[in-house]
């Protein structure tokens, strides 16, 4: 492959194709934030792969290219699958915002009230708007309920020059619903829900990464389509389409083959199938594998 990294899943692309409308949509709503203003919280909902996380990477990329030195406006981005608890939030968001070692905030040894309380201080002295993007946001609420975005909230109380406003980003639908009606109405100030893609729009997407991760050639003639047609059945997953496609070029470079073939696709399918299953059984209860087990002994 000529670039790996444009089929990777932190790729954020220059062009985000069938996006436009969203990005349109959030940064009209962030606008306020150029002019010392709060915006709008904004929770954006929609299944795995419908474009989310990449839309708001890329608003993010396009505010920091805007005021490269933080002035006004600053944007964060925490994945709350790997960082799920409220000290390691606030921690994520002192590590990101303050890069003076003579305003560090140590990373552990605090307690969560004065992490928050020296946080607050660093970031009300620099009357600035913070935009907090929480990804998979459902994910820390399951462990700590609605406590890590009442705290975020709450920061806004405390600070008489600054502000800051969220970006939940969840694939679960009845998020909002599992929270605190209170936190829930202000966390979904703007409330925006992403669709799957087609299954044209697929290929609209891969062709574009396609012609920066392959030179002319390597793609056998309805590859992209094929790879399109598959995850298009299934949810209209870009992000799972994007990987059968890298899936496809590793199978094929292993086997030494000069191009990238429909049957490089199929068995990259196979693959994700199989690990699917894979991880279907592993998150089984015990009760429920050794149900399995019994099933798989009879059969025999």
């Amino acid at each position: 492959m000529r670039d790996k990294t444009v089929l990777q899943s932190r790729y954020v692309p220059e062009e985000l194709p069938h996006r436009e409308e969203q990005i349109h949509s959030i940064a009209e709503i962030l606008a306020p934030a150029l002019k010392g203003d709060r915006p709008s919280n904004i929770l954006l909902l929609g299944k795995t792969g419908t474009g989310k996380t990449a839309v708001i990477n890329y608003i993010g990329r396009q505010i920091r290219k805007a005021y490269p030195n933080g002035d006004s406006c600053v944007f964060v981005y925490i994945n709350c699958a790997i960082t799920d608890t409220i000290y390691g939030v606030m921690s994520k968001l002192a590590s990101e915002l303050i890069s003076d070692e003579e305003f560090r905030i140590p990373a552990t040894g605090l307690s969560l009230d004065r992490l928050k309380s020296d946080l607050m201080s660093y970031m009300d002295s620099r009357d600035r708007t913070f935009i907090v993007a929480l990804d998979e946001i459902d994910l820390t609420s399951r462990m700590n309920g609605d406590d890590l975005l009442f705290q975020l909230m709450s920061m806004n109380d405390g600070m008489a020059s600054s502000r800051i406003s969220l970006i939940g980003i969840t694939n679960n639908s009845k998020f909002a619903d599992m929270l605190n009606p209170r936190i829930s109405t202000r966390l979904s100030e703007v409330k925006m829900v992403f669709p799957p893609y087609t299954a044209e729009q697929i290929g609209d997407i891969l062709s574009e990464r396609a012609s920066l991760a392959f030179d002319k050639g390597i793609l056998e003639e309805g590859v992209v389509s094929y790879c399109a047609a598959i995850v298009a059945k299934n949810g209209g997953d870009a992000r799972r389409a994007i990987e059968l496609l890298r899936m496809s070029a590793v199978i094929a470079e292993r086997n030494g083959d000069s191009k990238v073939t429909e049957a490089h696709v199929k068995a990259s399918k196979n693959v994700f199938e199989a690990d699917a299953m894979t991880e279907v059984i592993r998150t089984l209860n015990l009760h429920s594998k050794l149900v399995l087990m019994s099933i798989i002994r009879n059969a025999d």
